[in-house]
């Protein structure tokens, strides 16, 4: 996996862009790979011979890898989230349905929905802080409830609303749950075979 993520960053051109991607990938599988290297040592059965293996020939200067850092797994996490030419590359062999009924069209959508209400929600947040709008205590109308109250005050038009309404329905449509009877209608099933066993006595 190393190799490949080196590869391709070559092949596509050593794109100073896309250098997180590759330098998360190389650090992840590094640290696999020593982790990997520590579990066959610890299963030696001759302990001395696995502590000289161990701190003479493999790890002489201690570990030298670690899980990749928080600073640059928000590098990566920002390049993933937000169109740009990196992600257009990482994508460029992934099918990605425009129909939001699939679960990854509905991602997708859902994301340039989020993006396009950004400015919207900063729009309200400021008008907030500057003291123009005071929504108050909102009870009731769910997480968008906000939204609805800042209409009614002229503070986004209607045009930002049907922008807001949009990302909430595919919001919710992407973080919806299966929803399961709690056992799994077994007492149904049981049930179904059971009658006709009944009937036959």
């Amino acid at each position: 996996l190393a190799s490949t993520a080196l590869k391709r960053f070559e092949d596509e051109g050593r794109q100073a862009a896309d250098a997180p991607l590759m330098h998360w990938a190389i650090w992840d599988c590094m640290f696999k790979i020593q982790i990997a290297f520590e579990g066959v040592i610890a299963n030696f059965p001759n302990r001395l011979f696995a502590t000289l293996l161990r701190r003479v020939v493999v790890f002489p200067l201690g570990r030298p890898y670690f899980v990749p850092s928080d600073k640059l797994g928000h590098e990566v996490a920002t390049l993933l989230i937000n169109p740009s030419a990196t992600r257009d590359r990482l994508t460029s062999d992934v099918y990605l349905p425009t129909d939001v009924e699939e679960p990854v069209g509905a991602l997708e959508a859902a994301l340039k929905a989020t993006i396009e209400a950004e400015p919207i929600e900063a729009k309200v947040r400021r008008a907030i802080k500057e003291g123009h709008f005071k929504p108050g205590l909102l009870v009731g109308g769910g997480v968008d409830a906000l939204y609805d109250a800042a209409l009614a005050a002229a503070v986004i038009s209607r045009d930002d609303y049907a922008v807001i309404k949009r990302r909430g329905e595919l919001r919710d449509k992407v973080i919806r749950v299966d929803d399961f009877p709690y056992d799994f209608d077994l007492r149904e099933a049981v049930a179904d075979i059971a009658e006709p066993r009944k009937q036959a006595a």
